[in-house]
């Protein structure tokens, strides 16, 4: 995906210092952009590279103190926070994460007092558990494993190979990466003389809205 610098300016709401018309394909430090990626720079520490930098334009925080303007360096795009204005460019050139189909995926095991939600994609090799509750829009991902009694909130994405255990209970728009665990027991044993002894785990974890975790 290719966008111009004048593009992006309005995107931010700023303008292009230099030539708005130059195509971006995409993202990269000071010291590792081409002449077809942008850059950033938020701070005056990093205000050497922008001097050797070779991006065809640079996101700057308006507090930095840049050296004299000259015709060869890059378009600068001042903005009031490089961090914030980098995270809504690359929403634009991420790829699109792939998502399973909306609907239950043949090959996964959803208990059958498990309620789902409108427009839920359960992938390959899922399994969901008795009397767990899954709410619109989520999306779960192959070979996560959701133990009875849990409730998950709208919308929430949870990655491959997860283990969510019993009692759990997960907010709306969280995102779950990849190989996590919630909910397995801690250390909780006690020696008695001449064993340990195990000592049951009845808690559960409460994950509120807008998480990201693993």
């Amino acid at each position: 995906m290719t966008h111009t610098l004048s593009e992006i300016a309005r995107l931010l709401g700023t303008t292009v210092r230099g030539d708005g018309t130059r195509a971006i394909t995409g993202m990269a430090t000071l010291t590792d952009a081409d002449e077809h990626q942008l850059s950033f720079l938020g701070t005056d520490a990093f205000v050497k590279q922008f001097r050797k930098t070779r991006a065809a334009g640079v996101i700057v925080q308006k507090k930095v103190k840049l050296p004299a303007e000259t015709s060869h360096g890059p378009a600068v795009l001042f903005v009031e926070n490089a961090d914030l204005a980098v995270a809504t460019v690359l929403t634009h050139f991420a790829p699109a994460t792939a998502r399973p189909p909306v609907g239950i995926d043949k090959s996964a095991i959803v208990a059958a007092s498990a309620v789902l939600g409108k427009n839920v994609s359960i992938g390959p090799n899922v399994s969901v558990g008795e009397r767990t509750r899954i709410d619109a829009g989520c999306t779960i991902h192959p070979n996560v494993v959701i133990g009875d009694d849990v409730t998950i909130g709208e919308n929430t994405t949870i990655y491959s190979n997860v283990t969510v255990r019993e009692r759990i209970t997960i907010g709306a728009r969280v995102i779950i990466n990849a190989g996590s665990v919630l909910g397995t027991d801690g250390f909780g044993y006690r020696w008695d003389g001449t064993k340990h002894v195990k000592i049951p785990q009845i808690g559960t974890v409460v994950i509120e809205d807008d998480v990201e975790l693993g």
